[in-house]
């Protein structure tokens, strides 16, 4: 394996000091010497959390005014230009780089000699992907596709990023673009029509440190209150709730459907023809059935709706 020399760039605006620590700590948990990387943090680095050994392998670019401001753009160019090593690999303060990335990461540039932009799978907690590999269409938004899919439209997130040095020197991120404004996607645009080779390292994952956030659909989720994440972490059993209400609901549905056509083609003909008193009584009972089945497709939907509130 050939090792890489990396420089490691954080930005933040320090809302939780505390995962900002953690994503600090997987790097050093990659056991690479500071011969071979160096970590960079930008944004508001007021810190009381990071001291110790991560405070000495730290090197720190103030600039709260960008981050209380939501200037992403600003911020990723002044950790690129800061970042001393022919590899630079940019991040959001919630990311956790699990155990082997650096190694898995050496060993795919070593066999993609080719590649000058990586992207990587990213795990939300509940094990679904966050914006990893995905394509976005000017009007209709973004959408994650498959990992192996080649696509023109592929944009490269900002949250986690790695590239060479010569594509940054090339192709900075706009700084006119800041927060929601799709700095990462134009970035990527440009990239890509440059002619610089993208390719996903899809065994070196990392984790995305907020629950709020799950995969629905080919898109990705934020979720405000916890209770949401919960029902929407629980669709397998969702699902199963639903059915089993559903199948009440048809099982009533059948039970009218059968009373009515007796009633309509059997028994009320035979009462009018005849004038028989039990006719009468049968017909009575047929609508006794029909409001029983009525009643339990009304509890049914009830359950249904009671749980989907």
């Amino acid at each position: 394996m050939t090792p890489l020399d990396i420089s490691f760039g954080i930005k933040t605006n320090r809302k939780k000091e505390w995962k900002l620590a953690a994503v600090v700590a997987s790097l050093l948990a990659q056991d690479v010497g500071p011969e071979r990387s160096e970590i960079l943090i930008t944004g508001d680095t007021d810190f009381s959390a990071i001291d110790g050994e991560m405070a000495r392998r730290v090197t720190l670019l103030p600039d709260p005014e960008s981050a209380a401001n939501g200037r992403l753009a600003t911020m990723m160019n002044r950790l690129a230009g800061a970042a001393k090593h022919p590899w630079i690999c940019l991040c959001d303060d919630d990311i956790l780089f699990t155990d082997g990335w650096y190694e898995k990461v050496c060993r795919f540039v070593e066999a993609h000699p080719e590649v000058d932009v990586c992207s990587f799978p990213i795990r939300n907690t509940d094990g679904s992907r966050f914006w990893d590999w995905a394509i976005h269409v000017d009007g209709a938004g973004s959408h994650l596709i498959d990992p192996v899919a080649a696509d023109q439209r592929l944009y490269i997130t900002g949250g986690m990023v790695l590239m060479k040095r010569e594509v940054w020197q090339s192709q900075r991120w706009d700084e006119m673009r800041g927060f929601y404004q799709f700095e990462d996607v134009e970035w990527s645009r440009r990239v890509i029509a440059a002619g610089f080779t993208v390719a996903l390292c899809s065994s070196a994952f990392v984790l995305h440190n907020d629950w709020r956030y799950l995969q629905v659909g080919q898109g990705v989720k934020c979720l405000k209150e916890i209770g949401d994440v919960i029902a929407a972490a629980d669709r397998p059993q969702a699902n199963y709730v639903y059915r089993q209400f559903l199948a009440e609901a048809g099982k009533s549905l059948e039970q009218i459907g059968s009373a009515l056509t007796e009633l309509r083609w059997k028994q009320l003909p035979d009462m009018a023809a005849g004038g028989d008193p039990m006719k009468l009584a049968q017909a009575i009972e047929m609508l006794s059935r029909i409001e029983g089945a009525l009643a339990n497709l009304g509890g049914a939907t009830k359950k249904l709706g009671d749980y989907a509130g």
